[in-house]
């Protein structure tokens, strides 16, 4: 079976650029926006990781690293959070962006990435 039918076309390299630019572009703005702008503790505490793109759709992924030691309730509470702030988060990034439409951001909560070095590390 050709993968194309299952996962759809690959896409053309200057598509390919525009979409990493405008993550790039996306990431840049909430960095700033989570690190000085909003007064809410629990998104303060959050470590922006990255915006990947999501396949098929306008959407884009905020990946987002809680605190050490934030458990399950933490991350609901903060997921509740980032809900309410996404029109917000929105019309801040389509002031830092040229584009006829900004994208729908989704938001997905991983450990934090020191959590897991420190318990690799003896």
């Amino acid at each position: 079976m050709d993968p194309a039918v299952l996962f759809g076309a690959a896409l053309p390299s200057q598509a390919r650029r525009k979409l990493d630019q405008l993550s790039r572009q996306v990431e840049e703005r909430l960095s700033l926006v989570l690190a000085g702008e909003i007064d809410d503790p629990h998104v303060a505490a959050l470590t922006l990781l990255g915006v990947e793109p999501e396949p098929g759709s306008g959407n884009l992924v905020v990946v987002l690293a809680l605190p050490v030691g934030a458990g399950g309730d933490e991350a609901q509470v903060v997921m509740r959070r980032l809900d309410a702030l996404r029109a917000y988060l929105r019309a801040e990034i389509a002031g830092a962006i040229h584009r006829k439409r900004t994208p729908n951001l989704v938001f997905r909560l991983v450990p934090s990435p020191l959590a897991r070095d420190e318990e690799v590390e003896p």
